[in-house]
C-alpha cells in the first residue's frame, strides 16, 4: 500500500508488550471509504490522534498470518515516518465525520454475515441497528498484572512530533454492553453484547 492518507477513528483495548510498549489494534479509513485495521499502533499515539488524517506507509500483513483483508502494519512500528495531517472536527452535528465514516453502512445483520465470509471476508464495518434498547459503559481495571507492567518511555513519532506514553494505572478502561434489535432478513431479532 505504501504511504497512504488514513483518518483514525477507533482503537481495541491496550495489550501490554515487552518489545513494543502497550498496543493497540487500529481502524481507520481512507480516502475511498475502505476501512484498514493498522497493528501494531502504541497506545500513546492514538491517545492524541482521534479523527486526524495521517500519511503513514503501511504493509499489508501477510494472508498465511492475518486472513483479514483490511489488514496492515506500519513499516516502521516506531511511527518515525507518520506525519499529522488535519483534525476532522465535530461541528454542525459531526457532518465531516458522518461523511467520511458512514459512507458504507450494514443495515442488514446477514448482509454483514455473508460479507464476512469467502471471498470478502469483511471484518471491519459499520452496522447500524434497528434501534439500540440499552447502552452500558462500567469501569473497568486499568491495572495490568505485574508481568505484563511496563517502564515509562518516550516515543518518537516524527521529526516534529513527540508522545509521552501514559502509565497503564491513568488509562481510564470501560466495558461496554450493547443490547439492540436488528434486522435479519425480515426477522426482528433482540442481541445482547
Amino acid at each position: 500500500m505504501a504511504v497512504t492518507r488514513v483518518l483514525i477513528v477507533a482503537s481495541t483495548y491496550p495489550l501490554p508488550s515487552r518489545s513494543y510498549d502497550e498496543l493497540v489494534c487500529t481502524a481507520g479509513i481512507l480516502a475511498n471509504g475502505d476501512w484498514v485495521r493498522i497493528y501494531p499502533v502504541p497506545l500513546s499515539f492514538l491517545s492524541h490522534h482521534k479523527y486526524e488524517w495521517i500519511e503513514i506507509d503501511l504493509i499489508k500483513r501477510e494472508a498465511s498470518s492475518d486472513f483479514r483483508p483490511e489488514s496492515y502494519r506500519p513499516k516502521h512500528t516506531d511511527l518515525r515516518d507518520v506525519k499529522i495531517l488535519e483534525h476532522v472536527d465535530t461541528k454542525q452535528n459531526w457532518l465531516k465525520r458522518k461523511e467520511l465514516c458512514l459512507k458504507s453502512v450494514y443495515r442488514n445483520m446477514s448482509s454483514l454475515i455473508a460479507d464476512s465470509k469467502e471471498p470478502k471476508n469483511v471484518s471491519l464495518a459499520v452496522f447500524k441497528p434497528t434501534n439500540i434498547v440499552k447502552f452500558q459503559a462500567i469501569p473497568d481495571s486499568a491495572e495490568w498484572p505485574e508481568s505484563g507492567r511496563l517502564n515509562s518511555i518516550n516515543l518518537t513519532c516524527s521529526p516534529t512530533l513527540t508522545v509521552q506514553r501514559r502509565r497503564p494505572q491513568e488509562l481510564r478502561l470501560r466495558k461496554f454492553h450493547l443490547n439492540f434489535n436488528m434486522c435479519l432478513r425480515t426477522l426482528m431479532v433482540n442481541h445482547q453484547r
